[in-house]
């Protein structure tokens, strides 16, 4: 079965049903269904969902405080190790007066060990930092 219909139009003085039939026209209409048609891509629009206010505010604070605290792991580890590395660099290089003795010479092996550990916590603050930093980067 087609989708044609019959429509009967009648002129407005015709529209009684008691009038003659022969004086209405008869017209066939077909009714066409067309299929949507696609939506050129300029014309979609792109929708992207924006937390609520708070929620954006909540993490900006959280990141925020992730760089603050990244920042103050390093400078107190730069600190840390500048003052161990000085006080190391005296220990390595101290001389006695008398000659070479045992204590001079155990002194300055934990001076070039603690030049070391002073690299050491350099080290481990840039590692802290960065993590500190990654994490505030990935919120």
């Amino acid at each position: 079965m087609d989708n044609t219909s019959f429509k009967t139009d009648l002129p407005d003085h015709l529209s009684n049903e008691s009038q003659d039939s022969k004086a209405t026209e008869t017209t066939i209409v077909k009714e066409v269904k067309e299929e949507p048609k696609a939506v050129p891509p300029e014309h979609i629009a792109i929708t992207k969902t924006i937390p609520a206010h708070s929620e954006t505010k909540k993490t900006d604070h959280k990141n925020i405080f992730l760089f603050i605290m990244a920042a103050v792991v390093l400078i107190l580890c730069i600190l840390a190790s500048n003052t161990i590395g000085t006080y190391a660099e005296e220990m390595a290089y101290i001389r006695s007066v008398g000659g070479t003795s045992i204590n001079e010479a155990y002194f300055q092996a934990h001076g070039h060990i603690y030049e070391g550990v002073s690299q050491l916590i350099i080290a481990i603050g840039l590692f802290m930092s960065s993590i500190l930093v990654w994490m505030g980067i990935k919120n």
